[in-house]
């Protein structure tokens, strides 16, 4: 009898934390998405028309600008998947895998960096500046 209920107390309380973590989840998505608004979808223009250049990676998430914990999570941004980063003259574009394309105005980023660490591949962090009610306009 001990043993099981040992058992019981266990499993109840991971499925407290599973539950904390995917109610948080959602509150910050909620949060975000009177925040922010919505992404607005990549232009027209760009279908066609060949990039400046593009990179083959992996897309992980958005931050907050100042703030690299500060994961977004609205309008799927915090999905990591397969992506292209294709750069353009006036703005780059994540073509990303199972979620909605990122398409940033140049006007927007505020620079970029290599990094690379000896436990992961050579990265490409951008930094976007997303503003309040005015997200990506």
């Amino acid at each position: 009898m001990g043993k099981f209920l040992t058992a019981v107390i266990c499993i109840a309380l991971v499925a407290l934390c599973i539950y904390g973590m995917w109610h948080g989840w959602r509150s910050r998505l909620a949060r975000q998405a009177n925040m922010f608004g919505s992404l607005k979808e990549v232009p027209e223009r760009y279908e066609g028309m060949t990039a400046d250049a593009a990179f083959e990676g992996e897309y992980v998430s958005t931050t907050i600008f100042g703030n690299w914990l500060d994961r977004v999570g609205f309008d799927s941004l915090g999905f990591k998947s397969k992506s292209t980063l294709l750069i353009y003259p006036d703005s780059i574009i994540f073509t990303r895998n199972g979620a909605k394309d990122l398409w940033i105005p140049a006007r927007r980023t505020c620079g970029s960096r290599r990094r690379s660490s000896q436990s992961s591949p050579p990265t490409v962090v951008w930094r976007a500046r997303l503003w309040r009610r005015t997200a990506w306009s």
